[in-house]
């Protein structure tokens, strides 16, 4: 067991055994450890943490590598003292820096401790959860900039964790609990006036005035500033004698959005219209397409009463009647079925309901909702998830990506760039972005498809690589994109670890498919995933519903795509490369046969083959080496380069250059073109190539059902 302490200051212990302070022989070893207890999985990525330890040398990568390889020595050595092995707890593979085995972070434990008493929703669940909040974070850090986010962040929850309790006990233990919150954050506000009330209401105005003064000196002190109009006007209260509201005043509907909502008007236009036509709208999406922000921005445009449950933090599908209740501020008998007492609670209120997060849970989220559906009739749901919840009356939509630029076309008019934009010069107010850096900039958001969550985890990369240099790299975009907000969800502070979540919550034959499915270069057909996969239509649909698989649809024609990112992270799960990769070749191999002669009417004038084509065309053997010249035109490889070279020299009137592939096929006498009088299924396969998609649409076991 590594025991790591960062509140009040740092110490490791190795199974019981401290770590002497004096092994730790360089300053930058122990910071290195504390960065590691603090991200997701403790796993970080050596370039991200090169540029937090060393930021001022982000234009030097060699000394950042040195130094970073003399600090995990160092951290190694300092985990020797204690008796463990220190390469195997602090490992370096793949440029990853992780820390192994079983490790505990008291403020990891702490930040899980609140959201578990959060979803138990109890004072004594929150009274044990903050029992062990003692101390800052890592206050002999308090000047670094790597630490600063963090340990805001959870002061603001452990604050906020005061407030809650303070919201479910008397005036005298509500009282107890704010001050121990204003010792965390003397200036806390709303924390302040929450006092000032549970003194007023237990008869002691003359403690709440000395509150407030406390509070405008502290202000005064530090910013030379004032209470703001809420708290003075409070102050003005207590000093006329008016009467004074409940200190347990209720806590907000939705949470209060800490960063701008960047374009998307169309899809909340279109989730008003849904909600006001339907009960149950359940908004889907892969993990990191914005459903949540998108969810909570649409609820707090609508009237009336609108309350929020969080099911994220909870592991536990019998504890959701509970957390729902918790979420609209309603206690559920103890002795009585808690579906039933939730039912009743609600009764006839007319209330929004949002249930974020139902995709771990989902069977559990589809029967509640179902049940309170059917007797709380002026009840309505907006609920998020990867998949729908599949109960009667629901309508399922799916958040669309953000509107990407086209080529050579105005970068700022895109949603994705403005998204970029806005989050990058959060990150980095001194950023002035030029033209070149908005090109960048769309090119960042086309390769990772649009997506909220990446292209913001991109923006936050801004502080240590231009948007050129950030666009280069984004060939490993699982590794570039590491932490974004501290306060985020474990799950949504890396690409990497949102992709993760999804995985877990896959049947074995769901994972087999979509890492299978990852060999495609671009958009197939259910043909194609049955040649890679197997009989793959359940299972496809499957991963359709989870956001995982994509569906475009074009007249009568269905075809599906995974997102790059996605590409990237099922390649990794690859079990057994050569299966799929020969089926794919095969696959697409027969098809180019097949349409070889109709080529010259297939590419219609288009500037590039099809992505599955050249894919082939890459994994297929070279087999023009071993022919002789004149018999070369008869192998697959020279068709597909026959197809290859066709389609560039068509790219346009008087085009003269030729792709790179399509110059492999030089040296090749090219394959025989007989007459464009060809049969019928030669000129269905032309109309099928000649579609809109980026790949063919005909399959080689279609096209073994035709005649010739």
């Amino acid at each position: 067991m590594l025991d790591i302490q960062l509140l009040a200051g740092f110490a490791v212990q190795v199974d019981g055994t401290p770590v002497p302070e004096d092994a730790w022989r360089l300053r930058k070893a122990r910071a290195l450890v504390k960065l590691l207890a603090l991200a997701p999985g403790h796993r970080m990525h050596r370039e991200q943490a090169g540029a937090l330890l060393w930021p001022d040398r982000a234009d030097d990568a060699r000394a950042v590598v040195n130094n970073l390889h003399q600090a995990v020595y160092a951290a190694r050595r300092a985990l020797d003292a204690a008796g463990a092995d220190g390469a195997a707890i602090l490992g370096l593979r793949d440029d990853v820096l992780a820390l192994n085995g079983d490790v505990r972070v008291d403020a990891v434990e702490l930040e899980n401790a609140v959201a578990a008493a959060r979803a138990n929703g109890t004072p004594a669940a929150f009274e044990a959860a903050l029992a062990d909040a003692h101390g800052e974070l890592l206050p002999e850090d308090r000047y670094e900039d790597w630490t600063a986010e963090r340990r805001e962040a959870l002061r603001e929850l452990v604050t906020g964790a005061y407030l809650e309790l303070a919201h479910m006990v008397d005036e005298d233990a509500a009282a107890e609990a704010l001050q121990r919150a204003l010792a965390l954050d003397p200036l806390h506000e709303r924390a302040t006036r929450h006092l000032m009330r549970a003194y007023a209401q237990a008869g002691r105005r003359q403690r709440a005035l000395e509150v407030f003064e406390q509070l405008r000196s502290g202000l005064r002190a530090a910013f030379e500033a004032e209470p703001d109009e809420e708290t003075r006007r409070l102050y003005r209260e207590l000093l006329s004698g008016a009467p004074v509201e409940d200190a347990r005043e209720a806590a907000p509907a939705l949470p209060l959005a800490l960063t701008s909502f960047v374009g998307r008007e169309r899809e909340l236009g279109e989730v008003a219209r849904l909600l006001a036509r339907t009960r149950l709208l359940t908004i889907t999406g892969p993990g990191g397409s914005g459903k949540t922000r998108l969810a909570l921005e649409a609820a707090g445009r609508e009237r009336g009463d609108v309350r929020l449950s969080e099911l994220a933090p909870l592991g536990d599908p019998a504890l959701l009647p509970a957390q729902v209740a918790a979420g609209i501020g309603v206690a559920l008998p103890s002795d009585a079925d808690p579906v039933e007492g939730l039912v009743r609670a609600i009764g006839e209120r007319a209330l929004l309901l949002v249930l974020d997060n139902c995709e771990h849970l989902v069977a559990a989220a589809a029967e509640l909702a179902a049940a309170l559906l059917a007797r709380c009739p002026a009840l309505r749901i907006l609920a998020t998830s990867r998949e729908p919840l599949h109960i009667a009356g629901e309508v399922a939509w799916r958040a669309p990506s953000l509107s990407l630029a086209a080529d050579g076309g105005d970068p700022l008019v895109s949603e994705a760039v403005g998204l970029f934009v806005d989050r990058a010069t959060a990150a980095a107010p001194e950023l002035e972005l030029g033209p070149d850096d908005l090109a960048a900039a769309a090119t960042i958001c086309r390769r990772l498809d649009g997506m909220p969550l990446a292209i913001e985890l991109a923006a936050a990369r801004i502080r240590h690589l231009s948007p050129a240099q950030l666009a280069e790299r984004l060939g490993t975009a699982l590794d570039v994109l590491g932490t974004g907000s501290r306060t985020a969800l474990d799950r949504q502070q890396t690409l990497r670890a949102t992709l993760d979540w999804s995985y877990a919550l896959l049947a074995d034959d769901e994972r087999a498919l979509f890492a299978a499915l990852s060999v495609f270069a671009g958009d197939f057909d259910i043909d194609a995933a049955e040649a890679v996969g197997g009989d793959a239509l359940d299972v496809l649909g499957r991963l359709v519903d989870k956001s995982l698989v994509l569906v475009d649809r074009a007249a009568d024609e269905v075809r599906y795509r995974l997102l790059e990112t996605f590409r990237q992270y099922g390649r990794e799960h690859l079990a057994d490369r050569e299966l799929p990769v020969g089926a794919h070749r095969r696959h697409y191999l027969a098809l180019a046969e097949r349409l070889a002669p109709n080529w010259a009417r297939t590419t219609g004038g288009s500037a590039r083959s099809p992505p599955n084509i050249r894919t082939c065309a890459r994994r297929s053997p070279r087999a023009c080496a071993a022919r002789p010249r004149r018999r070369c035109g008869s192998s697959r490889r020279c068709i597909v380069s026959g197809w290859m070279a066709a389609t560039s020299s068509r790219a346009g009137a008087g085009a003269t250059r030729r792709s790179p592939l399509a110059r492999s096929a030089t040296g090749c006498a090219p394959a025989h073109s007989p007459s464009p009088a060809r049969s019928s299924s030669g000129a269905a396969a032309t109309r099928a190539a000649s579609s809109s998609t980026p790949n063919c649409s005909t399959s080689s076991a279609s096209a073994a059902r035709r005649p010739r």
